[in-house]
């Protein structure tokens, strides 16, 4: 299962998927967690966007370090 971590507790995690769905997970339930290499990011995503949407995607990722 593959995601990001937006809220992480004592007891457990909540996972969002590339489609934005959220799901909680209960850490007895989780045998390994570690970074990915991967982006979520579907491939060819640029393929699908104006010049200019991409470089509103890149900016706003960006602003999110």
């Amino acid at each position: 299962m593959q995601g990001i971590i937006p809220h992480e507790t004592e007891d457990g995690i909540l996972l969002r998927d590339a489609s934005g769905a959220e799901r909680p997970i209960r850490k007895e339930h989780i045998r390994e967690m570690k970074t990915g290499t991967v982006s979520l990011m579907p491939s060819g995503l640029e393929k699908a966007m104006t010049r200019e949407e991409f470089a509103d995607l890149l900016a706003y990722l960006q602003s999110l370090k």
